[in-house]
This record gives C-alpha cells, sequence and structure tokens, in this order.
C-alpha cells in the first residue's frame, strides 16, 4: 500500500512536528509507528477522540518545556551520568567538543554540544550570548553593551550574533 504522501518528506520534518495521522485505513500503523506519530485516528471518528489526540500532542509539546530542576549530563566512564541542578549553574562554556559546566560549587567537563545542553535545560533561565556560552539569568549581576558580569566576578562577552535578541530579552524583563 503506497502512503498518500513521500515517507522521505515526512522524515525530514518528524524532529520539527508532532505527527496525528487521520486516515482511513488501518494499513498505515505500522508507517505511523515508524514516524513516532503522536496519534492515529481512524476514520470515522468523532469530536471527543479527536481532542483526545490533541491533548496527547498538546502533552508531549508542553511536558519539555515545563523543564525539571536538574539534568544528567554523560560522566567520565561510559554509561555513568551526572545530575546537576539547574539552579546551581551559573555558566556554561564550550571548548572544540567539550562544554564546562560551572556551578556554585563544581565545575564539569562533558562531551556534549551547547546547544544540546541548552535544550537539556528546557529552561527560560539559561540564555546563549556568545557563540561559546550560555548563561543562568539568575546569577547576572551588571550587563553591559559588550558583556555580562556574573555575581560570581566572572564577565561574558556577548557575541554580535546574540546581542539583539539578548539585550531585547532584558529590556523585556525590565518593562
Amino acid at each position: 500500500m503506497k502512503w498518500p504522501i513521500q515517507f522521505s518528506q515526512v522524515l525530514k520534518i518528524k524532529d520539527k512536528t508532532l505527527l496525528i495521522i487521520v486516515t482511513d485505513s488501518r494499513h498505515y500503523g505500522p508507517e505511523a509507528f515508524l514516524l513516532n506519530a503522536v496519534d492515529y485516528i481512524l476514520k470515522p471518528f468523532n469530536y471527543e477522540r479527536f481532542l483526545q489526540g490533541v491533548h496527547k500532542a498538546a502533552k508531549k509539546l508542553l511536558l519539555p518545556r515545563l523543564g525539571r530542576p536538574y539534568i544528567f549530563i554523560p560522566g567520565d566512564k561510559k554509561g555513568v551520568k551526572i545530575k546537576i541542578v539547574n539552579t546551581d549553574i551559573r555558566y556554561i562554556k564550550a571548548y572544540a567538543n567539550y562544554i564546562k559546566i560551572v556551578t556554585e560549587s563544581k565545575q564539569y567537563m562533558t562531551y556534549i554540544s551547547l546547544s544540546e545542553v541548552l535544550e537539556l535545560l528546557c529552561d527560560h533561565s539559561f540564555v546563549r550570548v556568545h557563540k561559546s556560552y550560555i548563561i543562568n539569568m539568575h546569577k547576572v549581576s551588571v550587563i553591559d553593551p559588550v558583556s555580562v558580569c556574573l555575581e560570581c566576578g566572572m564577565i561574558i562577552p556577548i557575541g554580535n550574533v546574540f546581542k539583539e535578541s539578548f539585550l531585547k530579552r532584558v529590556a523585556g524583563s525590565t518593562k
């Protein structure tokens, strides 16, 4: 049986989009499973069944954004994960293939990208201000047009690429 849309097209968007497949055929179930579809609704369906699918999608969409008060990062040994409490993080700095997470009491080096750790944090308190830095806004004491000074005294540069959006965000929080 042939899909009404190309499988390759769906694969391109599946990481950015939540799929609810609505069809009159039971034959697409295995493909829906492979695409990580949120729900598979067979026609005909009623309003309650449709809402059930929408609620499943809403949960998947909202839960990661609520965030957790901690993250787990890869440890030194294979399979080891280290728990770090979000509120303890001062800033995160990228090095070639590693990042350094600086907390109130310790520093952690781990093999993960800045964008991956920012996604893990799922917390609006963390902002990327430079290609090599993420800061915890709760740890900021002074912001000037080119840098951010943290409560611990560390001065973090604001990169040109991130400057406009960061300064707009700061301006928006002071209104």
